[in-house]
């Protein structure tokens, strides 16, 4: 005859170890796939897709503070915004120059510059930044993961939310070509390119006191 003891423990520990199976469980919920195809790749199947969107006008600012959140998950610093703020201020004379500059600050968000510069999608040059890969290690290639990385490849480049039907076709395709070649899609997009088309400049955005350390010359960044 067992102890009463255990009959009423039983119950209460299976309870506790569902209890921890939740957030696993409504983690998987959020998925945009509807099977998995195996490894990676899911069946996108009956998934609503989006065409390109016209985004609204924003200033620069907006743009820079809705990148970092969508890339990093935070907003940028004073010195970040001013600093990119410039950058774009100085590219705006030339729509081509603009939207190159636009594309290379959102990718270096997520990857090196030294990553960047490496042309095509060969996922051997593909480097993370060290605060991105603090959020989404390079190394991590399950599905979930893949799919938050194309989640912040929409609101950082398109500043929107995916559509069921294109994070689940580009998180495959990541999955297959590595994320470099999912960096590469996005920059390249149509809708990318009219969200810069109606980018204004609504001036210097904010005023740091103290930016750079006068002696180290390194700025608050």
């Amino acid at each position: 005859m067992r102890p009463a003891s255990n009959t009423i423990q039983r119950p209460i520990f299976t309870f506790l170890f569902l209890l921890m199976l939740l957030p696993l469980r409504s983690a998987w919920a959020q998925t945009a796939c509807t099977y998995s195809l195996g490894g990676c790749q899911c069946n996108c199947d009956g998934l609503s897709s989006l065409p390109p969107q016209n985004p609204s006008p924003r200033s620069y600012d907006t743009f820079i503070i809705q990148a970092y959140r969508g890339a990093l998950g935070r907003t940028p610093t004073c010195a970040q915004r001013t600093t990119e703020y410039w950058n774009l201020q100085s590219a705006s004379s030339s729509s081509s120059a603009l939207l190159e500059e636009a594309r290379r600050f959102v990718s270096t968000l997520i990857e090196t510059q030294a990553s960047y510069n490496i042309p095509g999608i060969d996922p051997s040059g593909y480097t993370q930044t060290p605060a991105y890969e603090q959020r989404n290690p390079v190394s991590h290639v399950d599905r979930m993961s893949l799919e938050a990385f194309i989640g912040d490849l929409y609101k950082s480049f398109l500043q929107r939310s995916p559509d069921l039907g294109g994070q689940c076709f580009w998180t495959n395709s990541v999955c297959s070509n590595g994320r470099k070649q999912g960096i590469e899609a996005f920059k390249q997009s149509i809708e990318l390119g009219s969200l810069v088309n109606g980018l204004f400049d609504s001036g210097e955005p904010c005023s740091d006191p103290n930016p750079c350390d006068p002696r180290m010359k390194i700025c608050n960044f």
